[in-house]
């Protein structure tokens, strides 16, 4: 393509909105000899300065000169780490995800078990290890921003990168160019995040033909077993990996139109244990029946309702019923753990098309579609810790996104720049099919928690339909650069999910398991169905100035807003019929770049970054209000109940018009005093040129978190606890704290009409400072480095809470504090120069590349089980009840501890890579790999929001859970699995395992 513009008085020209890749910049004027650039290296979201001094000489002479290979670019006020395809191509990645290579930057760490990435210490996702979410209910805080090829890539109900994380990519890998990683930006043309933009730019065709075909396998024959099974006994599973496709560009028509079509696949074996140590353990010694005693064969699925008490079980153990029941249960957990099947397999193509309609048009038109599916992957934990093998249901993605792209030059100094795009994607999950699909869903708390049944999340389908427009202009007048435009997403949901419609058990001791004798039971009914629309829409005007040759400042304010719609709601509250709608989201930025000498820039920059409000929270927030859904939630601590008896005899559910669905029912709402959450974000940097194309970055920066969405469930209804629970530690000394057992705490704080009224809050606040420094030396041969270490710490206040009547207690470190972080990824290819042919043949097209990381621990809290905790019982969709970590439903603060206060063990992971090149012909090459991964075999234990560990305390005795000021007895959990005990590998961080691949090249 060619492009021609006029410098303007002052000497400056600009080319907004240009494809990446090479160029070359030709200089003019009458009187003056013709001077060229070569080799300007243009980057996804970066400004490439073009500096000529024009020699007096006749305009036929040419001088040419080739680009310096700087990437100072001191007019650049960008902020951020440009991934190029040198890189992309030669580091070993596991998996062929593309953003894992986000990790190779600063102020970003990997988020939970997902794929999420955290910026800044911000939530990665609606699966955030910040929003304690490792029994998936949870409020998201969409912090993070995706865009491929200038369109917007964010789903914006998982408030996540589209496809959720439990994809392998959207994108094919093979199809990426390259992409940038800002934590933060100064340009106030980015919105829709609080902290975290990832622009990708995908290939495009030339006029020459070009095209790769690869193939990757990677097999757990090469490779060892993790550690969490190894200690177990558990053998290494068959985990079969293969990657395979095929890429092809070229021209249609030379010079005008260009097409590039990628096709991508996966077929993957990946089989998990359900591994839940405490429950290994039991025998019929744990129920309380003496080991002399012969239990009889199970005769049923699950234990069924006993019509003896549990009373009279603790009586005589050796009673007949009882000793069916424990037969039952015992066979319903044990033949629960052990491994389970599971696939992950996926299809990708994407055609391109680019056409340059005429020197001031192109326009680019493209389509990728993905399909996964993963029967028994709706969990992507291995070991499973608390899931039972019936309860990992099957999960799919359907992804479809069209775009055009429109860029047009108005005239020498502005620009236009113009796309639309349909995106499509729908994620379903379905039961496994190894239980009753209208099975209840059980949880069993002791001896530690156990999930069986089919899980309450395993009957979603949902669609998400993004229709996208966007205008940008850029003018150029004298020095300054002016941007302006609109960004607007109508984002449109349709959901099938009908949750604990088939009900809801807990037990909460193994004899009542055995009895079919529950503690709580939850169910919902009404219509699954829920379809709502959240346009969003974002103005922005920018202004980057450049005062001088050497300083650049850059400021601009943007205004985005989504639109939500008023709840249906119920009548009987007006609270849940109304959206507190924020229209003034006005974010102001400014940032500079200044050059003191000819090889130092230093940047820097502070804004103000509004996050979306996901889609998700809408929902959980306002469906189930009594109207359109009514959910029941019945309480029966008693242990002389019959379970024959009970309101509802297990594993049965109520008809969906039952009256009690009538009587005071627990609903859910949005407080009125919401707001969207938001992030002041601010940094300053030294970037110093220490070679050709070799950069050293010395900076630090700071974000502090605003208004952010608690994952805890906040009950408007309850009313303030009188009560005190006397805590006896292990070494004698007492601590009296409020009382905040179930059986005391009681409901009517605002209307004696409804039980719990759970509203989503906005009191989270978190605060990040950092110290980085990275080294960025990005080459086509020779060493390509990027490396990067940070010095961190994160606090956070209101995010996890136990007790909702005193959030001054929630003070400690975050969630995803991670002290150090230092990641090394190299790529060295040896330029040999040898004259000797034999050795040239035997030395040359080797690569040697490498990817280090070394991860400090993340904090998580000691709890304190069944006890201490306002959220214990509440029954809502959308948060976690209290501080549970995955680990129980409901546990509070463990007495004398803070929150946060233990911290989980490091991981490391060094990747080495081997690749070698035959050249067939001048344009064709096969390439050879060999890749290991986790070459040390680094255990990688998962610790996160107390997910992957036993994060409970102490066990407690106490009175019957109904006494106002109680006495609690407290004993350290140090049986099997206990208290800090091991349970999940790190799933980015896996054991050492090898892969191999072929590819060829033309």
């Amino acid at each position: 393509m060619t492009l021609s513009a006029k410098t303007n008085s002052d000497g400056i020209f600009s080319f907004p909105a240009l494809p990446v890749g090479a160029y070359k910049a030709s200089f003019s004027a009458t009187g003056f000899k013709k001077t060229q650039i070569q080799n300007l290296s243009v980057g996804v979201g970066h400004t490439a300065d073009a500096e000529a001094v024009l020699s007096i000489g006749d305009i036929s002479q040419q001088v040419v000169v080739e680009a310096t290979g700087s990437d100072l670019n001191p007019t650049d006020t960008t902020v951020g780490t440009l991934i190029e395809k040198s890189t992309i191509d030669g580091l070993p990645l596991s998996g062929r995800r593309y953003t894992d290579f986000v990790l190779l930057t600063p102020n970003v760490t990997a988020d939970g078990q997902f794929g999420h990435i955290s910026f800044a210490g911000q939530s990665g996702g609606d699966l955030s290890g910040y929003n304690n979410t490792a029994g998936g209910a949870s409020n998201a805080n969409g912090a993070s921003a995706f865009t491929v090829d200038g369109s917007d890539a964010t789903s914006y109900y998982y408030g996540d990168n589209r496809g959720f994380t439990r994809i392998p990519y959207i994108f094919g890998l093979q199809a990426i160019q390259e992409f940038q990683v800002q934590p933060n930006v100064y340009n106030a043309a980015y919105g829709g995040a609080g902290a975290g933009f990832i622009n990708t730019v995908t290939k495009s065709g030339t006029n020459q033909y070009h095209g790769d075909l690869f193939y990757y396998n990677r097999n757990s024959g090469t490779g060892a077993n993790d550690a969490v099974d190894k200690a177990a006994g558990n053998p290494k599973l068959q985990n079969t990996l293969q990657q395979f496709g095929a890429d092809i560009g070229g021209p249609i028509v030379k010079d005008k139109l260009f097409f590039y079509f990628d096709y991508e696949q996966q077929r993957h074996r990946d089989p998990l244990y359900a591994l839940n140590q405490a429950q290994s353990a039991i025998d019929q010694t744990s129920f309380g029946v003496p080991s002399s005693s012969t239990l009889p064969a199970y005769n049923s699925h699950f234990p069924m309702a006993a019509s003896i008490s549990q009373d009279e079980a603790t009586a005589d153990p050796t009673n007949p019923i009882y000793l069916q029941g424990v037969a039952n249960a015992l066979h319903e957990i044990k033949s629960n753990l052990g491994p389970r099947a599971r696939r992950r397999d996926d299809l990708e193509f994407f055609p391109k098309v680019d056409w340059q309609l005429s020197a001031k048009d192109r326009i680019t038109m493209l389509y990728n579609y993905n399909n996964f599916k993963s029967p028994g992957g709706i969990i992507t934990f291995s070991p499973e810790p608390f899931g039972a093998d019936e309860l990992l249901g099957n999960n799919g993605v359907k992804d479809h996104v069209a775009t055009v792209h429109w860029t047009r030059v108005l005239n020498s100094s502005a620009v236009n720049d113009m796309h639309t795009s349909y995106v499509r994607d729908e994620q379903y999950y379905t039961p496994s099919g190894l239980v009753d699909p209208n099975a209840p869903e059980i949880i069993l708390t002791a001896p530690s928690v156990f999930l069986m049944g089919n899980a309450t999340f395993s009957y979603n389908n949902l669609r998400e339909y993004q229709w996208q427009f966007a205008d940008h202009v850029t003018l150029t007048h004298g020095k300054h650069q002016l941007e302006f435009g609109v960004d607007y997403n109508h984002d449109s949901i349709a959901n099938s999910n009908p949750g604990t419609f088939n009900g809801q058990y807990i037990f909460l001791s193994l004899q009542a398991f055995a009895l079919g004798k529950w503690n709580i039971f939850e169910q919902t009914t009404g219509n699954p169905k829920f379809n709502f629309s959240d346009p969003f829409t974002g103005f922005f005007l920018n202004d980057t100035y450049r005062i001088t040759p050497n300083l650049t400042l850059t400021g601009g304010l943007r205004e985005d807003f989504q639109i939500y719609p008023n709840p249906s709601g119920n009548p009987a509250l007006p609270l849940t019929q109304h959206f507190n709608n924020q229209y003034q989201r006005v974010s102001p930025r400014f940032g500079f770049s200044y050059a003191p000498f000819s090889k130092t820039v230093v940047r820097g920059g502070a804004g103000l970054y509004y996050e979306i409000f996901v889609g998700g929270n809408y929902q959980n927030s306002t469906q189930t209000d009594g109207v359109l859904q009514t959910s029941l939630n019945l309480l029966d601590f008693s242990t002389s109940t019959l379970p024959t008896a009970q309101a509802v005899v297990f594993p049965n559910k109520l008809a969906s018009n039952d009256s009690r669905f009538s009587g005071a029912s627990n609903i859910v709402a949005i407080s009125p005093n919401y707001k969207t959450p938001s992030v002041v974000n601010a940094s300053l940097q030294i970037d110093q040129e220490l070679a050709p194309q070799t950069i050293l970055t010395v900076g630090s920066l700071w974000s502090h978190g605003m208004h952010l969405t608690s994952s805890t469930a906040y009950d408007l209804n309850r009313k303030q606890p009188t009560g005190t629970t006397t805590f006896v530690l292990p070494n004698g000394k007492t601590l009296v704290e409020p009382n905040l057992d179930t059986g005391v705490l009681q409901e009517g704080a605002i209307s004696s009409s409804f039980n719990q009224i759970n509203a989503l809050i906005s009191p989270g606040i978190n605060n990040y400072v950092s110290l980085f420094t990275q080294l960025n030396r990005q080459v086509a041969h020779g060493a390509n480095v990027i490396a990067a270490y940070t010095l961190s710490k994160s606090t956070q206040s209101g995010v996890d809470f136990y007790n909702q009547f005193n959030l001054g207690e929630t003070r400690g470190l975050s969630l995803l504090d991670m002290r150090h972080r230092l990641s090394v990824g190299v790529v060295y290819r040896p330029e040999i120069t040898t004259s000797n042919k034999a050795e040239r043949l035997l030395l040359s097209d080797w690569t040697i590349s490498t990817i280090s990381q070394f991860n400090s621990g993340r904090p998580y809290t000691g709890v304190i089980s069944s006890l201490n905790d306002t959220a214990a019982l509440q029954a809502t969709p959308n948060t976690a009840a209290g501080l549970v970590g995955g680990n129980s439903p409901g546990y509070g603060l463990a007495p004398g501890e803070g929150m946060n206060s233990f911290t989980g063990p490091w991981i490391t992971e060094i990747d080495l890579g081997l690749e070698r090149r035959f050249t067939i012909h001048e344009k064709q090459y096969i390439s050879l790999k060999a890749q290991v991964f986790n070459l040390f075999n680094s255990p990688n234990y998962y610790v996160e929001a107390g997910s992957g560990i036993n994060q409970v305390e102490y066990t407690a005795t106490c009175g019957d859970g109904s006494t106002l000021n109680q006495t609690c007895t407290l004993a350290p959990n140090n049986g099997t699995g206990g208290f800090k005990t091991f349970t999940a590998v790190s799933q980015p961080n896996p054991p050492r395992i090898m892969q191999f691949s072929f590819g060829y090249s033309f």
